[in-house]
């Protein structure tokens, strides 16, 4: 397994910059699935050196198939990630 922040950054939910190139190059070199995580720790975790005690949450998306263009393969990352990232969200 290879756990890679594809932004190479904290993002806000909804926000879709560009992936990093080494992702979607690893993407296409290994033809693998990739399976989309989002992570909550940037609510406890600013940046710098000031963090909140708290808990962290990590939720799995389905995996993404290989073989997808690279603007094809950016969409479905970012549409995942931002579905589970929106799941997240308390309701109010």
């Amino acid at each position: 397994p290879i756990v890679i922040y594809p932004e190479g950054t904290r993002v806000r939910v909804g926000e879709a910059p560009p992936l990093k190139s080494g992702f979607t190059a690893l993407y296409r070199a290994l033809d693998v699935p990739v399976v989309p995580v989002a992570v909550d720790s940037g609510r406890l975790w600013g940046r710098g050196l000031v963090h909140q005690r708290g808990v962290i949450t990590f939720r799995i998306g389905e995996p993404i198939p290989p073989g997808l263009g690279r603007e094809a393969f950016e969409r479905r990352v970012h549409a995942a990630i931002n579905a589970l990232e929106s799941a997240a969200q308390p309701r109010a």
